[in-house]
């Protein structure tokens, strides 16, 4: 949650102007931000050994209007090499060339959940690993990769306007389906009523107004927005602690490999997976581990 506190409050709608004003990060059609979206992977995960042809594809208008999905993957059959299919919101995304249209490529495509999925066919895991979906893995990777982006594209800039920018997209990135994931816990699990959402509300200085639609919206979809803002918060966790461990020995593209290595898994196949890691190589890199 560190980054949630690096904008004061008072800046807030000034930022939140600015970057939903500003110029795209990269301009072009979706297949160009493709390009784009596969160099920045260059610094997060292995390259694929095969080269999916990526099919962009738009919801018709009057479905869009309704439906509450800004974009979403389909994975494709598990003998299929050859094309892979994502289709894009035009009434959610707005312009074509905005940068939620990169962000959504970043997440759905390249490198997530495309990537995540292509990868792990060209692994060989079995088929149940292959296709089974942990939705707090999918998601917990995909907005990750969000976040890396933002910080890549920080990286290649000089303007320190536009680092500040980038600074609160990452910062309205890492607190995304936060609060949605403390109400579903406080609404299912706690038994909280429309009343003690409003209290929670202004005491964190939101609109408690919103009680009634953030209520109803968590009651019709328990745990869905739980397992993007708590997946989030794992694959974050992880990675700031391997960083930490390892310090110079630290590497992101082999971390990530192996973050993937075992399909969209359970969080706790991941954590298995992310402990037994670090104690191999700590004790390779001569570090103690401490668990």
């Amino acid at each position: 949650m560190r980054a949630a506190n690096k904008l004061p409050a008072s800046n807030y709608n000034s930022f939140a102007s600015i970057a939903t004003g500003s110029k795209a990060l990269v301009s072009g059609t979706p297949e160009e931000l493709l390009v784009y979206l596969k160099e920045f992977a260059t610094t997060l995960v292995p390259d694929l050994k095969t080269c999916p042809e990526i099919h962009i594809s738009y919801m018709d208008e009057t479905v869009a209007e309704f439906s509450t999905a800004v974009a979403y993957y389909m994975k494709s059959a598990l003998d299929n090499t050859g094309k892979e299919y994502i289709t894009l919101n035009p009434v959610k995304l707005g312009s074509s060339t905005s940068n939620d249209v990169l962000g959504t490529l970043a997440h759905e495509g390249y490198p997530g959940h495309l990537y995540a999925y292509v990868y792990s066919k060209e692994l060989g895991l079995s088929n149940v690993a292959t296709v089974m979906t942990s939705t707090a893995h999918g998601e917990g990777w995909a907005t990750y990769v969000e976040l890396k982006l933002y910080e890549y594209a920080k990286q290649q800039s000089k303007d320190n306007k536009f680092k500040a920018i980038m600074d609160y997209l990452y910062a309205n990135q890492l607190s995304g389906f936060l609060l949605e994931t403390r109400l579903d816990v406080g609404i299912h699990y706690e038994g909280w009523d429309v009343n003690k959402v409003r209290e929670y509300l202004d005491e964190l200085g939101y609109n408690g107004d919103a009680a009634q639609e953030l209520f109803d919206l968590l009651i019709e979809t328990p745990t869905s927005y739980a397992a993007y803002g708590y997946g989030k918060l794992t694959f974050y966790s992880l990675h700031e602690k391997a960083k930490t461990t390892l310090g110079s020995f630290y590497d992101e593209v082999e971390f990530n490999a192996m973050l993937l290595s075992k399909g969209w898994t359970s969080l706790d196949i991941l954590n298995e997976t992310f402990e037994e890691y670090m104690q191999d190589k700590c004790y390779e890199c001569g570090i103690e581990y401490v668990k």
